[in-house]
């Protein structure tokens, strides 16, 4: 898989346009911050998101334009649809200016990235700055670092997009700035600490886990159904029947479980619902267990003739305490692509705690 992340400058806005008298040497500014760019002052170095104090380094005389978000809400919510409709996943970032990532898995080819620019520019912008890696921060500085560096790239027209080469990819991860890193400890900073490679485990957990922070991505939402054989059909059988079909899921959207809702069915129509949200996706494979259990575990009082389990799967989100836990594993550890147990999983499900303490009463 691939993620493009990408900057785009001179939105294809008429009403911007117009403010500017046509001219394309323009900047929107958003308090300190520049939101936006013209083709003319794209040219000569300006970005969004940079500061407003630093476009006297570019030359020329830019208008200056306040930003508005009537002039950009309808242009985002567009884009918005169409990435909900072309990429897999995808966040738009809350930096300044209209930036974000989208994970695109049959692009491996120039030509194929390709036909996404095009879609990209001019349709949505005039001018664009990307980066292509194998995960959505790699891509994201490489978007805004790749010339630094001497990155691989390819231009299109109205702009330039950076490629990290998978041989180089681990030089990469050790090197990227914790900038990129989501709610950073303030220890981190204290202690010196400026790039992934500093942090003990970090790059690890990091390559491992699934991206983070995807504000764009819609939670998936699964159901199955199975009808039962009354006084045939068993408890576990039904437990281990939607738990196999809910982990592959996970694993195949490396995701987490937000809400789930079990629906028995009786033999004369009866209805009983349950019901649960979770403030945070559990994908470890124990964590999702304990919640199928916690709703499925209430029987109906009459005979049920069908059961039916709805899932609700979103990203999980790496938080500040997971960094110092006394596990790096990523969240979803424990699962194989296949969504099966791997054998310390499974050998931990029969660590019993009590057992020396019973075994201590014993020689007493």
């Amino acid at each position: 898989m691939a993620y493009l992340a990408w900057r785009l400058g001179a939105i294809a806005e008429p009403t911007v346009l117009a403010a500017a008298g046509g001219s394309t040497d323009y900047a929107v500014v958003r308090g300190d911050t520049v939101w936006d760019v013209g083709e003319a002052l794209w040219d000569r170095g300006g970005r969004p998101g940079q500061a407003f104090a630093a476009l006297k380094w570019y030359g020329g005389e830019p208008r200056l334009l306040a930003w508005r978000a009537s002039c950009y809400q309808a242009v985002e919510e567009a884009l918005r649809v169409w990435l909900e409709d072309q990429a897999r996943r995808f966040a738009l970032e809350s930096t300044a200016g209209m930036a974000g990532w989208g994970e695109w898995p049959e692009a491996d080819t120039p030509s194929a990235w390709g036909s996404v620019l095009e879609a990209l520019v001019p349709r949505w912008a005039r001018r664009i700055q990307g980066g292509v890696a194998s995960h959505p921060l790699l891509a994201r500085w490489a978007r805004d670092e790749g010339g630094a560096h001497r990155l691989p790239h390819w231009t299109l027209a109205g702009g330039v997009i950076y490629a990290v080469p998978w041989q180089q990819e681990a030089a990469w991860w050790a090197k990227l700035p914790l900038r990129y890193v989501e709610d950073p400890p303030a220890a981190w900073r204290r202690r010196g600490w400026k790039r992934v490679g500093d942090v003990p485990g970090l790059m690890e957990q990091l390559r491992c886990l699934p991206p983070a922070g995807e504000k764009g991505e819609a939670p998936v939402r699964a159901r199955w159904d199975r009808e039962l054989v009354a006084g045939e059909e068993r408890w576990e059988g039904v437990l281990e029947y939607f738990g196999q079909r809910l982990i592959s899921l996970l694993a195949e959207r490396r995701g987490g479980v937000l809400r789930l809702a079990v629906e028995w069915q009786g033999e004369a129509g009866q209805r009983l619902r349950r019901e649960r949200r979770w403030p945070e996706a559990a994908a470890e494979p124990r964590r999702v267990k304990a919640r199928l259990v916690d709703l499925l575990q209430l029987l109906p009082p009459w005979p049920a003739a069908a059961v039916a389990v709805e899932a609700e799967v979103g990203p999980i989100a790496v938080r500040q305490m997971r960094w110092w836990g006394p596990d790096l594993r990523p969240a979803a550890a424990g699962m194989g692509t296949d969504g099966a147990l791997d054998r310390q999983e499974v050998l931990r499900g029969y660590w019993d705690p009590w057992r020396a303490v019973r075994r201590g009463k014993g020689r007493e």
